[in-house]
């Protein structure tokens, strides 16, 4: 995978930076989380996250065993095809096309909403249009280059958001000591509750985690 000018090949804990950078830790906290408690199972998110990660552990199973069998681009739309045939798989295509089109409208717009609020803080003013503007060009511009720096600037991120989610954890913890971990929240009456379908629909890393998803 080395590239015509010889730099250095893409190389398996740059994949492990893309990979885990697309999950986006930090997008899920502050786009996600609120929403969860806001419109969701509120209290029962914990639970919810709980549900949501054996589910990702059966589905990891099923896809390893198939990724050993079926080596192809085409992702999702490939595996759907082999195990349901083309109309189920052609019909996934379709919704996933939406979705990450979806994604990528809000990955944007959000962007640029919570840069000018950031600016704000410190009494600079500028339109979210304006950092909508700038990400769109700077993911441009890391699209037409080399995919390797693609991996540097997204391996770069991702430490320093995860970081960042690191010392607000302990500084949770530290304040609220075991009260920043309630039982309750994964008691069944509070985890199954009419918002338990929303919280589980919120969950943006279960396929932007996994290549070719």
């Amino acid at each position: 995978m080395a590239t015509p000018s010889g730099t250095r090949d893409l190389s398996a804990s740059r994949i492990v930076f893309l990979v885990v950078a697309a999950a986006a830790p930090m997008a899920a906290l502050v786009g996600v989380v609120p929403l969860q408690c806001a419109l969701g199972n509120g209290a029962g998110a914990p639970g919810a996250f709980v549900i949501a990660g054996l589910v990702l552990l059966c589905f990891g199973v099923g896809y390893a065993a198939m990724a050993r069998r079926i080596t192809n681009t085409g992702g999702f739309y490939t595996f759907i095809c082999r195990g349901l045939g083309r109309t189920p798989g052609v019909a996934a295509a379709f919704v996933a096309l939406i979705a990450y089109s979806a994604v990528g409208l809000q990955l944007v717009g959000g962007f640029g909403y919570f840069m000018q609020i950031t600016f704000a803080q410190v009494g600079v003013s500028v339109p979210w249009e304006v950092f909508t503007a700038l990400g769109v060009a700077a993911s441009g511009i890391l699209s037409y280059r080399r995919i390797d720096l693609s991996a540097k600037v997204l391996g770069t991120l991702m430490v320093c958001e995860i970081g960042v989610l690191v010392i607000l954890d302990f500084a949770v913890v530290g304040r609220r000591g075991t009260d920043a971990l309630p039982l309750e929240s994964f008691q069944p009456g509070t985890v199954f509750t009419a918002g338990l379908a929303v919280s589980l629909s919120r969950r943006p890393s279960w396929d932007s985690a996994t290549p070719g998803g």
